[in-house]
C-alpha cells in the first residue's frame, strides 16, 4: 500500500520518493501516476522504467458537453497521461 499521497505526487521529480512508493506496494500491487505535461511524463516514465518493467502509458482525452444555441458541442479539456507499473508477486 502507498504510504502517503505526497510520495506518489513527488514520484516524477524525486526518484527516491518513487523508489519508496514502489517498495511500499504489496506483492502484485500496481502504482498509477497521473501527469499533465510532457516534461513530467518523460521524467516519470524514466523513473518508473528504472523500477520495474513494463511501464504502461495512456493518454486520456476528455471533452465536456456545452450547449450552443439549439445544439450540443464538445469542448476539449487538456489531456492527461496515466502511467502504470506493477510489482511482480513474490
Amino acid at each position: 500500500m502507498v504510504s502517503t499521497y505526497g510520495e506518489v505526487a513527488r514520484a516524477a521529480g524525486l526518484p527516491r520518493g518513487a523508489r519508496q512508493t514502489a517498495a511500499a506496494l504489496r506483492s502484485a500491487g500496481r502504482l498509477v501516476v497521473n501527469v499533465a505535461t510532457l516534461e513530467t511524463l518523460g521524467a516519470t516514465y524514466t523513473t518508473l522504467k528504472s523500477l520495474a518493467q513494463p511501464v504502461q502509458v495512456s493518454l486520456v482525452n476528455i471533452a465536456r458537453g456545452v450547449d450552443q444555441l439549439e445544439t450540443l458541442r464538445f469542448e476539449a479539456v487538456n489531456p492527461t497521461f496515466l502511467l502504470c507499473v506493477g510489482k511482480l508477486g513474490s
